[in-house]
């Protein structure tokens, strides 16, 4: 028992790092020294009920590298992998592999966290579920995340809680997803994920639904308020806009519209109708009876014209001081006849003159 003790103590003593105070991160460098330059193999081995191994489950090394005869150190890139089994003892192997012996370092430790949480299956929305998280970082605050296929999609809470911990999350509702929690240090080189869940599909729950509801009924009411208020404006646009053309309408009818001269062609008086000079009268033998004014009248119809005096004839169809103009018949069967003018200036002068006596 001595013996072994003392040759297990000398083997030990010819790895100088790690040692018992030596603390790797992941992703960090973690030196490897020993005293004795030689060709010799290196590995790192872990504890599990009271047996070391140097390959994980599905049989895979956490270290293995050969270095040559010249070399007292390597400089060991701690993968983050090995953070989810900071719990277990580790030490570093380095073998001769000329002569076959073996060497140990002391125990050393490695950062990590594990997360405690039921989690598994699906969850219900609007749920509460514990998340607890232990840590041997004591010197780092850590935050916790929802993560899907490794990216975060929601920080559930930031970096300042301690390495110990249990966090009451409030499930949300992002159903149909593989879903994990993880839990990482504010550095970012401990980390630990949780196993992979889902969010349960659920219906609308009674608070949602009377929500809902209201919100719809106010919608409704405010549309219905908004139509019938376009409604109303429309009707008086219409109104506004009959009554405008009625009143265009209406004084176009009695101001624009109406004629201020009135034409009216009257017949020609009985027996008379082949007149072709309306200056004067072509058979002054023969008397008009009932003759009608023709011209063109302001302020009303045309008026009768008075009855023909038995002893005079009308000279034409002029009007003056509304009155028709007479010629007294002289003698008519006697040997004088009337002198017929060739154009109407001749019979005005004619008519008018009072030295001629063998006219009108």
């Amino acid at each position: 028992m001595l013996l072994s003790m003392l040759f297990n103590y000398l083997f030990y003593s010819s790895i100088i790092l790690p040692n018992s105070d030596t603390v790797c991160k992941g992703s960090d460098i973690c030196p490897i020294e020993w005293e004795t330059p030689m060709q010799g193999h290196i590995e790192i081995q872990m504890e599990d009920n009271n047996t070391w191994s140097s390959t994980t489950q599905l049989g895979k090394s956490f270290l293995s590298v050969i270095v040559d005869q010249t070399s007292t150190t390597y400089e060991w890139d701690v993968p983050q992998y090995i953070t989810q089994f900071w719990e277990y003892p580790k030490r570093v192997v380095l073998a001769d592999l000329d002569t076959g012996e073996h060497f140990y370092s002391s125990e050393f430790t490695i950062t990590g966290v594990s997360v405690n949480a039921n989690l598994s299956g699906f969850l219900n929305t609007q749920t509460t579920v514990p998340i607890t998280w232990t840590s041997n970082d004591n010197d780092e605050t850590f935050g916790i995340y929802l993560t899907q296929n490794g990216n975060i999609v929601q920080t559930i809470e930031s970096a300042i809680l301690p390495a110990n911990y249990t966090y009451y999350w409030n499930v949300p509702y992002i159903p149909n997803s593989d879903l994990m929690i993880m839990v990482r240090s504010n550095d970012n080189k401990t980390s630990a994920t949780s196993e992979s869940f889902q969010i349960a599909t659920t219906t609308t729950t009674t608070t949602t639904t009377t929500t809902t509801t209201t919100t719809t009924t106010t919608n409704l009411t405010d549309t219905t308020r908004d139509i019938g208020g376009t409604w109303v404006a429309l009707v008086i646009l219409i109104a506004i806009i009959f009554t405008m053309c009625g009143g265009i309408y209406l004084y176009a009818k009695c101001y624009i519209m109406k004629p201020n001269v009135s034409t009216r062609v009257y017949p020609q008086p009985h027996g008379r109708n082949n007149i072709q000079n309306p200056v004067y009268d072509t058979n002054p033998n023969q008397t008009s009876v009932g003759i009608t004014s023709v011209g063109i009248y302001q302020n009303g119809p045309p008026r009768q014209l008075p009855p023909l005096p038995s002893n005079q004839r009308i000279l034409t169809n002029e009007i003056y001081d509304k009155q028709p103009i007479y010629a007294e018949l002289k003698n008519i069967n006697s040997q004088f006849k009337p002198i017929r003018p060739s154009d109407i200036h001749s019979y005005n002068k004619l008519s008018r003159s009072t030295h001629d006596t063998n006219g009108i």
